[in-house]
């Protein structure tokens, strides 16, 4: 039964998929190697490992988080803070309508992070993670969110919210900082940043190796012990290793695709590479800049 389920599930994303590209490539090309089979060896945490967020009175490090306030104009690079501009830009609805799908998807599932990733550069990944970051903290109704930036190769988050770290998420990665250090108060209720500080194009540290040490599974416990909702905006699946370490410990991932930028053969490949339990939907954007963007939602249980 479970393999019948399966195979309509799969049908069902196949005929998605040729709808969302019908205007990119023909069928035929040569897809790359599957990636599902990247990983590292095993990871290892103490089981009673302390929650890291809270400062230690006995170490003398940053006395307090250290508070920014987000840009709300149409400034720099604004797109993907577009739910925050003043006055509002066409299209951003989208983003909060996605984000209460997502919230919902979750709140179903008891969890709390969802991965957002695409299958190569220039499809929007950032636009739709910090926007629905951004979004979720709106409705949170005060409970904790984080946007948590794990593509450590071409970091974003940065400078879309406009801070400037010497210390960063690679930095906790690594075992030289705590969470504490790296964390970034906002002036929206009850919403931290944990970006990155010097993308690793810039360093000879290469991040599938610190995503498969022992620092990252602890990380991810200490934060979805401290957040109700926390998205990480992870790096494009198809480029490098880091998204199918990541996905085996984030429970849930959101797919972001272009339309006439995104191929079918790496839509496909990427739902190759993305555990089938873990997608619990994907968004669409339809053209450059903020434009019309739309979402298309996937989700296990309203399969029948």
């Amino acid at each position: 039964m479970g393999e019948i389920t399966d195979a309509l599930r799969r049908a069902k994303l196949d005929d998605q998929s040729k709808e969302i590209f019908r205007d990119s490539v023909p069928d035929g090309l040569e897809t790359p190697p599957r990636a599902r089979d990247w990983g590292g060896p095993p990871l290892e945490v103490a089981p009673d490992e302390p929650l890291d967020l809270e400062i230690d009175p006995e170490e003398k490090r940053d006395e307090e988080p250290r508070r920014i306030e987000i840009p709300k104009t149409m400034t720099g690079f604004w797109i993907p803070r577009a739910v925050l501009v003043e006055p509002p830009v066409g299209g951003v609805e989208c983003f909060r309508h996605f984000a209460v799908k997502v919230n919902r998807a979750l709140e179903q599932r008891k969890q709390n992070a969802v991965l957002v990733t695409s299958a190569l550069p220039e499809e929007g990944k950032t636009t739709v993670s910090c926007n629905m970051a951004l979004a979720m903290a709106s409705i949170s109704g005060g409970r904790p969110t984080a946007l948590v930036d794990l593509d450590l190769h071409r970091s974003a988050v940065s400078r879309v919210m406009g801070t400037v770290s010497k210390v960063g998420i690679e930095h906790v990665l690594s075992g030289d900082a705590s969470l504490h250090e790296v964390r970034i108060e906002t002036d929206l209720p009850s919403f931290d940043l944990y970006p990155v500080a010097t993308p690793l194009h810039h360093t000879t540290r290469k991040a599938h190796e610190l995503l498969a040490g022992p620092h990252f599974q602890t990380m991810i416990k200490q934060l979805s012990k401290h957040y109700d909702r926390i998205v990480f905006d992870g790096p494009p699946t198809l480029l490098v290793p880091d998204v199918a370490l990541v996905a085996n410990h984030v429970p849930a991932c959101v797919l972001v695709t272009r339309r006439s930028v995104t191929r079918r053969s790496s839509y496909l490949e990427l739902l190759s590479i993305i555990p089938r339990e873990r997608l619990i939907g994907s968004f669409l954007n339809e053209e450059s800049g903020l434009g019309r963007p739309h979402y298309a939602y996937y989700h296990e249980e309203d399969e029948e």
